[in-house]
């Protein structure tokens, strides 16, 4: 995705979360990498600042190994 202020690429996360019949973005953080570990990282401190750390009780992801890796997946290190 293009950076809002200039033409440099950069990769984001959108982290949404839903229930009651309500789907709602909270956040499309910036990374500072394309891996696992940034993107739990993303989540984290999306979460924690919301304060929502225990109303979590499912996750959901795309297929690649980056995020559901059974080892080093973000899933894991969530």
């Amino acid at each position: 995705m293009a950076e809002l202020t200039g033409d440099k690429k950069v990769d984001r996360l959108s982290i949404i979360v839903s229930g009651n019949g309500v789907d709602q973005l909270l956040c499309v953080p910036k990374l500072p990498a394309r891996t696992s570990q940034a993107m739990a990282e993303a989540m984290f401190e999306v979460v924690a600042d919301l304060g929502l750390e225990n109303c979590i009780h499912s996750l959901s992801f795309d297929t690649t190994s980056s995020n559901t890796g059974r080892k080093n997946g973000t899933c894991i290190l969530f």
